[in-house]
């Protein structure tokens, strides 16, 4: 019986472990399944990533190259299924879709688009989107929304590489636009529209007059209100000085020629403002639109800052001017707008004199300009290396060292000097990457 016992128990063991074995087994091998499923899955995935990746790379490369300067309704004549085709890749499939959302201003169209990208494998449900995202602004283009435009007369109008200037454009499409077409010049408009009220002063009966040189300062100082009751300032002599500095919110111009001097203080966009003459004192919000009638021989910083985080100046200038050494402003919070836009022109109500239009940058060593610069005759950078946080149009460089121009302000603030009948892009960026989950 006891012989019974044990042979009985020995095959309840030899099941039992039989069985065991037999559960491992099969959940090794269901595990092994699983790995090799999964990795399985993941080389898909990453296979149909891929492909992907490379397929906007190439249609973001192909956008940024190609010259659509002169496209009409850019959204439909060149967005679309001829120009950037599906594609099939075994059992890849690529699919394009487009969406433009148009905006209206006074003299263009800035259009926001998205170029959505789906990428599938017919085997399987595994998918991505993805998108790539565009502004393009077409028509009457400010030139204050180029990063490097030169206006000097060629064969056509083209994108070419700024490096044949000694020009670095420090952004995502390292372009420069060369235009022969003549620059809408709205400069009288602009002046009419803000240096229009004081008194029984016209402002073009005072920038007909030629100056000599020899006026006094504090007399040439003029205030303008616009139909806003914005105030804007007319410096109407030469200056031997202009100097740029900032106390806590407070932006500080002092003013110099000879021995005379004047200091305007002011918040920008609140109503304060405060000069050294008592007598001539306005009250309102500043517009920070200046005009110098004549040349401005030195323009400088005093302190560690020349603007302050909200300031936007915009200086223009019968005149030339030479900027001496760095003008940089404090960190400015989500600002399109650069906190100076420095232009020479010349003086519309003199322009057989032909004075005015060149800018010089000095200061020898490296530099920095947080500052846009618009010039009708030349820019003549001295400096070793000059960083420039901003926009540049000239129709001529004289350039002895470096200059780098990176993009970061730009804005339609010049809406009164524009490149006519443009189409301009300027930003392009891939949006998104993501997987869509489908379990049907």
């Amino acid at each position: 019986m006891k012989t019974k016992g044990s042979i009985l128990l020995s095959l309840i063991f030899i099941i039992l472990v039989s069985s065991i074995g037999l559960s491992l087994l099969s959940y090794s091998i269901t595990h092994f399944r699983i790995i090799k499923a999964r990795k399985f899955r993941q080389e898909q995935i990453e296979t149909l990533y891929n492909r992907l990746y490379l397929y906007l790379h190439n249609t973001r490369k192909k956008i940024s190259e190609a010259d659509i300067s002169n496209i009409k309704d850019i959204e439909e004549n060149f967005f679309n299924n001829e120009n950037f085709p599906d594609k099939k890749i075994n059992a890849i499939r690529i699919k394009n879709s487009f969406k433009f959302k148009s905006f209206n201003k006074e003299f263009y169209v800035k259009l926001r688009g998205i170029q959505r990208i789906d990428a599938y494998n017919t085997r399987n449900n595994y998918r991505f989107a993805s998108g790539i995202r565009v502004i393009i602004y077409s028509g009457d283009i400010p030139v204050s929304l180029i990063p490097f435009l030169m206006t000097k007369k060629t064969t056509s109008t083209k994108q070419k590489n700024p490096g044949e200037y000694g020009v670095n454009v420090i952004s995502p499409d390292d372009k420069m636009i060369i235009s022969e077409k003549n620059l809408i010049n709205d400069t009288e408009r602009f002046l009419l529209e803000n240096f229009t009220n004081s008194g029984t002063i016209s402002i073009t009966d005072l920038l007909k007059k030629e100056k000599t040189g020899s006026e006094s300062l504090n007399e040439n100082i003029l205030f303008f209100s616009d139909i806003s009751n914005r105030i804007s300032m007319l410096i109407n002599t030469s200056l031997d000085r202009l100097t740029f500095s900032i106390n806590d919110e407070i932006q500080i111009i002092k003013i110099e020629k000879g021995n005379e001097s004047y200091i305007l203080k002011y918040i920008p966009k609140v109503d304060y403002i405060e000069t050294s003459d008592t007598n001539n004192n306005p009250q309102g919000i500043f517009s920070e639109k200046i005009l110098v009638n004549g040349d401005i021989s030195l323009m400088e910083q005093n302190g560690v800052y020349a603007f302050s985080p909200e300031t936007e100046i915009i200086l223009t200038v019968f005149g030339n001017i030479v900027v001496n050494n760095s003008l940089k402003t404090m960190k400015r919070n989500n600002k399109s707008s650069p906190p100076l836009t420095l232009i020479s022109i010349i003086n519309p109500y003199l322009s057989r004199k032909k004075k005015g239009g060149i800018i010089t940058l000095t200061g020898g060593g490296l530099s920095r300009y947080d500052l846009s610069i618009i010039s009708s005759k030349e820019i003549i950078n001295l400096n070793r290396v000059a960083e420039l946080y901003g926009t540049l149009t000239s129709p001529s460089i004289n350039n002895s060292g470096k200059l780098n121009i990176h993009s970061e302000y730009f804005s339609d603030n010049i809406d009164w000097i524009r490149l006519p009948g443009f189409t301009l892009l300027s930003k392009i960026y891939i949006d998104y990457i993501e997987e869509i989950f489908n379990d049907k």
